[in-house]
């Protein structure tokens, strides 16, 4: 669904009427959350590509299965990014605001094999093929689609 003006319907709430989310929510009852944290990443990336990037595989999947998309949180926690400049995280100690049960008891285990996205990137997710990232983020958001539809 475009606009005239070319952009996609309308699945971030802050950019959304109020009647607008509520249709949304009654067509498909799921909202997107996207969490990200403000990390060092090197000096050619941006300071908020975890968020960044959740918060496009969520608007992508939102448009494709239906629900709306939050705002992106903001927040990390621990690991050995702490020393890095630019970079905002909570000690490893404090609770993720959302921790949803899981094998591993929340979202920070990106490189374990446990997690859902190691099959789609491989043993190693720093080594994925940059020429294959179309192909990659497509198989992410089918598989976001996939958790809330319920197919397979």
């Amino acid at each position: 669904m475009t606009s005239p003006a070319g952009d996609l319907h309308p699945v971030q709430v802050e950019r959304m009427l109020p009647h607008q989310i509520q249709a949304a929510i009654a067509a498909r009852s799921v909202v997107y959350l996207p969490l990200g944290s403000i990390e060092y990443h090197r000096r050619h990336l941006p300071l908020g590509l975890d968020g960044l990037t959740a918060h496009g595989i969520c608007t992508r999947a939102a448009a494709t299965t239906g629900g709306v998309v939050l705002p992106t949180v903001w927040f990390g926690t621990g690991g050995t990014h702490t020393g890095y400049p630019w970079t905002i995280m909570t000690p490893t100690a404090a609770p993720l605001p959302i921790d949803p049960p899981g094998q591993h008891g929340g979202w920070n285990h990106r490189h374990t094999p446990g997690h859902p996205l190691w099959g789609i990137m491989g043993p190693d997710p720093r080594t994925a093929d940059l020429h294959q990232s179309q192909r990659l983020l497509d198989q992410i958001v089918d598989w976001v689609c996939r958790q809330v539809t319920g197919s397979s």
